[in-house]
């Protein structure tokens, strides 16, 4: 299944996000617990189509660890991102000083 067909779905009950387990060949909406069979290669998600997955499924699970990891990963790039922006901007501000001291500066 293209990962861009995915991109561009949604859970047809709950409007939310879903993936695609490959392995079990299932549309997933982790928001409404339902799953969506591939139909000939085409992804049937009308509503009667969809298959209730109990809070137990390892699809929801796997899901949910995922988006923790997701989550942590996204968390600790910010914080990088914030430590070099710390960085520059205390380099800016010992550059400014410098320039004031050699009267570069106002």
């Amino acid at each position: 299944m293209d990962s861009r067909l995915i991109e561009m779905l949604a859970c047809p009950v709950s409007k939310a996000p879903v993936f695609f387990s490959e392995a079990r060949q299932l549309i997933v909406c982790p928001t409404s617990k339902l799953a969506y069979p591939i139909k000939d290669g085409i992804p049937a998600m009308l509503p009667e189509d969809a298959i209730k997955l109990e809070d137990s499924d390892p699809l929801l699970i796997r899901q949910a660890d995922s988006g923790r990891a997701q989550a942590s990963g996204a968390r600790r790039a910010g914080l990088v991102e914030l430590e070099q922006l710390a960085f520059h901007a205390i380099e800016i501000v010992e550059a400014r000083e410098l320039a004031q001291i050699a009267g570069f500066a106002p």
